[in-house]
């Protein structure tokens, strides 16, 4: 059974996640290319920027907490 709240969590911009994914595959594969140094630093810049970018919308989302704990307790009432 599902508990569903009103105020679901944001999930970070589907670009952003794309970014950090997408660059650090590049630098993973770089890497295996034995790639100079610069050009592996290059690489992961857009990962690091796009990990922070979501650390930060992540911090700055509303907490949903005291929704679910209210599902919660509304469904052990029940039972």
């Amino acid at each position: 059974m599902a508990i569903r709240t009103p105020d679901s969590p944001r999930l970070p911009q589907p670009g952003w996640r794309v970014t950090g994914f997408a660059s650090i595959g590049l630098g993973a594969g770089l890497f295996s290319a034995d790639a100079p140094f610069v050009v592996l630093a290059a690489a992961f810049i857009p990962a690091v920027a796009s990990m922070v970018v979501i650390a930060r919308q992540a911090t700055r989302a509303p907490r949903p907490a005291e929704p679910a704990r209210q599902a919660v307790e509304e469904l052990s009432r029940t039972r």
